[in-house]
């Protein structure tokens, strides 16, 4: 893992999805019985390189995971077989991760109860982290998105005293 402290350069205005203006935090996905949600990590208390890198993990694991969960029905396993930060920086706004993470899953499509349809899958994927705000945005086309600069993601938690433009 590289630690980078440069400062970024970008002008860049805070895009629309990282607007954070109430308390919010993610929940867990409702499910069909066959699989277990799996539950958000808590935000930690102190920022630090370690800290927010071991955080992200979980909370990439915990998404990936429910989000699946969401989507897909008679749901037999899920499988998050790897989550890799590829680059982790802290910048003005906080700390920017980078990682991938590969996923696979079985769904129960025939009588006997057996997964019928596997599906593997990845995900290129960068978190902004800092202590008022946690964002996640998907890459479209495999390549890591800078997220002060991404038209498109998702604020997972959006913590207390955060007002518009306050957290980017």
């Amino acid at each position: 893992m590289t630690i980078d402290s440069t400062e970024p350069t970008s002008t860049t205005t805070t895009p629309n999805w990282r607007r954070c203006e109430e308390r919010r935090t993610p929940t867990a996905a409702s499910h069909d019985g066959n699989v277990d949600q799996k539950p958000y990590p808590t935000v930690p208390g102190e920022l630090t390189s370690q800290t927010v890198t071991s955080f992200v993990e979980e909370t990439e694991q915990a998404y990936l995971w429910n989000r699946i969960l969401e989507r897909e029905r008679n749901l037999v396993y899920i499988d998050i077989m790897s989550i890799s930060i590829t680059d982790s920086k802290h910048t003005e706004t906080g700390f920017v991760v980078y990682l991938v993470a590969e996923f696979g899953y079985g769904t129960d499509e025939n009588e006997d109860g057996e997964a019928t349809v596997h599906a593997d899958g990845a995900v290129k994927t960068s978190y902004l982290v800092n202590d008022r705000f946690v964002g996640r945005v998907e890459s479209t086309n495999w390549e890591h998105v800078v997220p002060r600069e991404a038209a498109d993601g998702t604020v997972l938690w959006c913590l207390p005293n955060i007002t518009d433009e306050d957290s980017a």
